[in-house]
């Protein structure tokens, strides 16, 4: 009866108490009222954070300054696009222009220089770097090498080995014009020899009756022959001059500058690698400082705040 009273008193509920921690209270309170730090706070977490920005500047600059040093070597080729492209557009442009970039660091061009410096191709393309030039139509070969002489001399070799790939093209058509006039004239001789050994023959069986006789089948398909070779070579020589003005009158590929050396060093660069080593300072300087801040909030006694 008395468990039966109590349960059926009037005013009587269940409240429920869960704990809150302190830190809650303090981190709501914060909200409302702002957290007294002193000066010398501030200026501590200043210092912490200056001094982490100028450590890792400091630790990028030293690891830099010890790598070793290399040296770069340039030229630069004039490759002309106008010409080349009647209807050209920027499009084509730059895919032409990054063609000769893929060629200048292609097997045809690098394999004979690796091989005179008896090194690999993969050690010779990892220190070549070429680029366009802006807005331009030169092309820049450089090569870095720990040895300046080294680089100078890999420079022009690569250089010279591009140049050589653009005069085999220039001189193709020539080539195969030419080459084709001496096979014709070599055919032209050997008709004219067995027409002249027709003819002989012909000539030896005339009689008085026949003082003239009539040219046999063979003998008239060879002057058929040397007909059509004789107009094929005039052809062939017409051709060749049309190439060799037009060749003339072309812009070619040059290359405008001799191989040079860059008078300071390309790498490393410990100025660079100082500002990047600056700039994750202040990414970790602005997480200490973060973290220091949380700690602070953390043992801030909850009278102070008020």
């Amino acid at each position: 009866m008395e468990l039966e009273a109590e349960n059926t008193a009037p005013n009587r509920t269940w409240t429920p108490v869960v704990p809150v921690p302190s830190e809650t209270v303090a981190v709501a309170m914060f909200q409302w009222k702002r957290l007294p730090i002193s000066r010398g706070i501030i200026v501590r977490y200043v210092a912490y954070a200056l001094v982490i920005v100028v450590a890792c500047a400091a630790v990028g600059y030293a690891v830099s300054a010890a790598g070793t040093k290399e040296y770069g070597a340039r030229t630069e080729i004039y490759y002309p696009l106008n010409e080349q492209l009647a209807s050209g557009s920027f499009l084509r442009e730059d895919r032409n222009l990054s063609s000769q970039i893929v060629e200048m660091t292609s097997h045809e061009v690098l394999d004979p220089v690796a091989a005179q410096y008896h090194i690999g191709y993969s050690t010779l393309s990892g220190k070549e770097v070429v680029s366009v030039l802006q807005a331009s139509e030169v092309i820049r070969i450089e090569v870095d090498d720990p040895s300046p002489s080294r680089a100078l001399a890999l420079d022009a070799a690569i250089g010279a080995g591009y140049m050589k790939t653009q005069a085999d093209e220039d001189l193709a058509t020539e080539a195969y014009l030419n080459g084709r006039i001496n096979s014709v004239n070599q055919q032209l001789s050997t008709l004219t020899s067995q027409f002249n050994a027709q003819e002989a023959r012909r000539q030896a069986g005339a009689t008085v009756a026949d003082p003239n006789p009539a040219e046999s089948p063979a003998e008239l398909n060879i002057q058929s022959q040397i007909s059509s070779d004789t107009n094929e070579i005039q052809t062939l020589h017409g051709q060749l001059d049309t190439v060799t003005i037009n060749d003339l009158n072309q812009p070619h590929v040059t290359q405008i500058t001799k191989p040079y050396l860059l008078t300071s060093p390309v790498a490393p660069k410990p100025l660079r690698v100082a500002l990047a080593g600056a700039l994750a300072g202040i990414m970790l300087a602005a997480i200490a400082v973060g973290f220091l801040l949380r700690r602070l909030l953390k043992r801030r006694p909850l009278d102070q705040l008020d």
